[in-house]
């Protein structure tokens, strides 16, 4: 088992199974999310809203987590949807910055299964486009990349999700 403090960047769709992997597989590890943000999202009778203005706030409160989690030389997972490059790199630039190892684990996933799954009220058509920018993805060849199925994260999971995750491809 490696002991080094670890820089955990799940790449998802929502509804993909990010957080579920990571319960089941770095149990204990901080999360950084910027989901846990306070009054990002409003559960409402017709469903969830997002508070969109805030997800600037929501993205800077996740990246000092992070910032933290490398000062104290601790493990961290960044448990965000990261479909850009542009939203990814800074984490992983802050784990090599700090001598931390690099973990991207992309968590994939038939986007309409995601879909149906996800919880934060994330329209069908925006998954798709998640899913769309994630295939398209180009990983500088030094950042460790592993990809997990979907079906992976609920296996050892005592959740009862039925996912049927056709047309998964696993690296």
């Amino acid at each position: 088992m490696n002991t080094t403090p670890t820089v955990t960047i799940l790449v998802g769709a929502s509804g993909s199974g990010k957080s579920t992997w990571a319960a089941n597989n770095l149990p204990g590890v901080a999360v950084a999310s910027a989901d846990a943000c306070p009054g990002l999202y409003t559960k409402r009778p017709e469903g969830v809203q997002i508070n969109f203005n805030l997800l600037p706030v929501a993205h800077a409160m996740c990246l000092r987590q992070v910032v933290d989690a490398c000062l104290a030389g601790e493990s961290v997972v960044v448990d965000n949807s990261n479909t850009r490059m542009a939203e990814l790199a800074p984490y992983a630039a802050l784990a090599l910055a700090y001598g931390l190892r690099l973990d991207i684990v992309v968590v994939e996933c038939n986007a309409d299964v995601a879909a149906l799954r996800n919880t934060h009220g994330v329209p069908a058509q925006a998954v798709h486009a998640m899913t769309e920018r994630i295939d398209g993805l180009d990983f500088p060849p030094w950042w460790p990349v592993r990809h997990v199925s979907a079906h992976e994260c609920y296996e050892s999971s005592a959740m009862t999700v039925a996912c049927h995750c056709g047309n998964v491809t696993e690296a």
